[in-house]
């Protein structure tokens, strides 16, 4: 476990305390197995002087020792033996005789060999051994031929010469050694160690720092360079092809590492055999450097390659949020369309149209506030009439369109030299002087001009019908007179127009900086102008601005419908009044009864709260309510006396010849149902069918009660009229019976919130 910590604790050490700790171990292991070979040399140097010592010593009492006995002076030996024995590091020397005890009289402790070394000295051979304290040299004394004179035996040896020498000499010497070496080497370790790690730092641990850190902000997307080279290629070769790609402000990278270079006119893309030539290239020898400059260039080239594929990637990212967001705006576009057109095709009411029209188009262009301005034109009065011109050649002449909508008309130029009266048009016009004034328009601005100070074109008018964005709507259904350049514009060139001038010709309540005047057309007739402003500066571009186009189009659709259909519904409407009178005009007695029961029954409808659709179906039933008495005989509907059975019973077949008459009529089918109830009572004793209760339609109970109280307050032939009191109290009789309970009850709050 504690080895396992340690090796985690050496692997989360940073590299260069890693390599300071590895450089300084070697270094001091280095200096230790140095200091220990020195001082095992020094070692064996001291023992084998002594040893030499020892063999000189020896060989020199063995020497005299020989001359001496020979010459017969013993006292010679002994006394040399003292001197000897005096010499610095010899502890003693022993000379004994052949069995081992001490000649001339020594005191020696006795020598205690071990059996291989006392036979290996038997046998004449030097020998030699170590104590603690002491180191023994033991040099036999041989029997030679000039002994034997005096020792008549065969003994081969007649003694050994011991040398004892001291060890300490030795050892003071080698702790010395030690003391002096332990000393350098602490000083060479720290000094090479010091200067190891400030080589290995700069040139190895620094650089391998500068990669790293590099490499980290190339991970959070910062593409640096590291350690650029300073030196071009084309500098060294005096180089002037620039089209080469190593011709570039950017010397990050050497040009044996970029593709496509053009080095002595040869375009090398393949880059392995483009390495291959480089190989031999000067610039390639002078500046490859080591591995880790090599290194450095490949991750310089690897840090620009990843930037351009990141740069390209985002390039893609952004090129494909560009088509998203258009996608977006298209499809905003198509909805916004879309919900244009279900709005128009939902409804036909004017009011509805433009309100939903103008909040659509004020959100899709940011603008603030708006105004929809409908076009009064009278189109069967042409300029050339209103001014009574034969300008057969101006392109408005007996035209099926105005001047100001076609191109090139400029008739009231102002130009009093083409006039032989010397005056301007208007002048001419004023004073009835017939004549031509037409000059083509070179160019809108001055078709603008001209068409601005134009009496005809003044004729136009614009009556606001909706605005959006502010509350005062004081300008609503006035008829105003064209003053706006921006609108003129938009009438005249026939598309939308942006002005940042601050017209404001509606006196909006807001600092109107950007002003948009969008025409509304269905082909070649303008029917309209959609104004809008805002109070900040906002532009458009092409694309925006034929998308404004194309919504008031769809705009202008829905308010043609509209008017379509009010002409139909007014059409309609002539129709049934027509066949209403038809009614009362084979009915004198009842001359203006169906107004009043139409009246009676818009009243009760408000009461009840019923949609404009239900009052509208209600007025129309109320007025043809009894247009079944069409196919009635005149001799009854004008019978002065009570009717017999069989009239009585033609007259009530008058509901289903109403709806007979009204049936092929599409527009009225929502209300036959209506017609033929009329007659029905609440207990179900009416006709023609005697629906009672709830079966009978809700606008027919309405027509009853109106039809019976205009009855009662008219006079009749057979009767008088009854009094408004007489004739709530009958009212109030049949009140269940005839009528039904609620209407009535509602009937009467409605005569007494009128004070009858």
């Amino acid at each position: 476990m504690k080895n396992k910590t340690f090796l985690n604790f050496i692997r989360n050490l940073s590299l260069d305390k890693k390599l300071a700790a590895a450089i300084t171990t070697c270094v001091i292991l280095s200096i230790a197995v140095i200091t220990i070979l020195i001082v095992r040399r020094e070692t064996i140097l001291l023992e084998e002087d002594n040893k030499k010592n020892a063999e000189v010593l020896s060989a020199s009492i063995s020497i005299a020792l020989k001359d001496n006995m020979l010459g017969g002076r013993p006292e010679e030996t002994v006394r040399l033996i003292k001197e000897l024995s005096a010499m610095k590091g010899v502890e003693g020397i022993i000379v004994l005789n052949p069995d081992g005890r001490p000649a001339f009289g020594m005191q020696a402790p006795a020598l205690e060999l071990k059996e291989d070394l006392r036979d290996s000295i038997l046998k004449g051979n030097e020998a030699e051994f170590s104590t603690a304290e002491s180191q023994y040299f033991i040099k036999p004394l041989l029997n030679e031929k000039q002994c034997r004179s005096c020792h008549f035996d065969n003994k081969q040896i007649r003694g050994a010469v011991i040398v004892r020498l001291s060890t300490s000499g030795i050892s003071g010497n080698i702790i010395d050694l030690v003391e002096r070496m332990t000393g350098f080497g602490i000083v060479a370790s720290v000094v090479l160690s010091v200067l190891l790690i400030f080589l290995t730092r700069r040139l190895l641990i620094s650089p391998i720092k500068g990669l790293t850190e590099a490499a980290r902000q190339i991970a959070l997307g910062n593409f640096t360079l590291f350690n650029q080279r300073g030196t071009h290629c084309y500098e060294i070769l005096d180089c002037k092809k620039t089209e080469c790609p190593s011709h570039k402000f950017d010397d990050a990278i050497p040009c044996w590492l970029e593709s496509g270079t053009l080095c002595e006119g040869k375009v090398t893309g393949d880059f392995a055999l483009k390495l291959g030539d480089c190989y031999k290239c000067r610039v390639y020898k002078e500046l490859k450097g080591d591995e880790l400059r090599q290194l450095i260039d490949k991750f310089n080239k690897m840090s620009l390659t990843m930037q351009k594929h990141e740069n390209d990637i985002k390039n893609h990212i952004n090129n494909v949020e560009y088509v998203n967001q258009e996608l977006r705006k298209s499809n905003t576009k198509l909805n916004t369309l879309l919900e244009a057109s279900r709005i128009t095709t939902s409804t036909l009411k004017l009011d509805e149209i433009l309100s939903a029209s103008l909040k659509i188009i004020l959100n899709v262009t940011n603008l603030k506030a708006g105004i929809i301005l409908l076009l009064e034109e009278d189109l069967e009065k042409k300029c050339y009439e209103f001014f009574d011109c034969d300008a057969f050649n101006c392109p408005a002449y007996k035209a099926a369109l105005n001047c100001w909508r076609l191109a090139g008309t400029m008739c009231h130029s102002g130009d009093a030299s083409a006039c032989p009266f010397g005056s301007t048009a208007i002048s001419c016009w004023k004073s009835r002087h017939i004549h031509s004034h037409y000059t083509a328009a070179r160019n809108f601005d001055e078709k603008v001009n001209g068409c601005s100070n134009c009496e005809f074109f003044a004729n136009i008018v614009l009556i606001p019908k909706m605005i959006a964005g502010f509350q005062n709507g004081s300008h609503i259904g006035k008829k105003l007179r064209l003053d706006s350049t921006t609108i003129q514009k938009a009438l005249l060139m026939g598309r939308t127009m942006v002005d940042y001038s601050r017209e404001n010709p509606f006196n909006l309540p807001i600092d109107t900086v950007t002003e948009l005047a969008v025409p509304l057309k269905m082909q070649d007739e303008m029917i309209g102008i959609l104004y809008l402003a805002s109070d900040e500066s906002l532009h458009y571009d092409k694309n925006e601005i034929e998308f404004f186009q194309l919504l008031s189009e769809v705009i202008s659709a829905g308010i043609l419908n509209s008017r379509i259909y009010y002409d139909m519904e007014t059409s309609y409407l002539q129709t049934v009044m027509a066949l209403a009178n038809a009614i009362e005009a084979k009915d004198p007695y009842t001359k203006g009864h169906t107004e009043r029961v139409a009246s009676l029954s818009n009243k009760i409808a408000g009461f009840f709260k019923l949609s404009e659709q239900e009052k509208e179906h209600l007025n129309f039933a109320s007025l043809l309510h009894d247009i079944g008495k069409i196919g009635i005989s005149k001799d009854i509907l004008w019978k002065h006396c009570s009717l017999d059975e069989c009239e009585e019973e033609e007259v009530k077949t008058h509901p289903d010849k109403g709806v007979q008459i009204l049936e092929p009529v599409h527009f009225l089918k929502p209300i036959l149902s209506t017609i033929r109830h009329h007659h029905e009572k609440y207990d179900g004793s009416g006709y023609p069918l005697g629906l009672k209760g709830k079966e009978i339609p809700f606008k027919a109970r309405i027509i009853s009660i109106a039809d019976t109280w205009d009855a009662m307050l008219s006079d009749r032939p057979y009767r008088r009229a009854l009094t408004t009191e007489e004739a709530k109290n009958e009212l109030k009789k049949h009140s269940g019976i005839q009528f039904d309970p609620e209407i009535v009850v509602a009937f009467i709050k409605v005569l007494e919130s009128e004070g009858q």
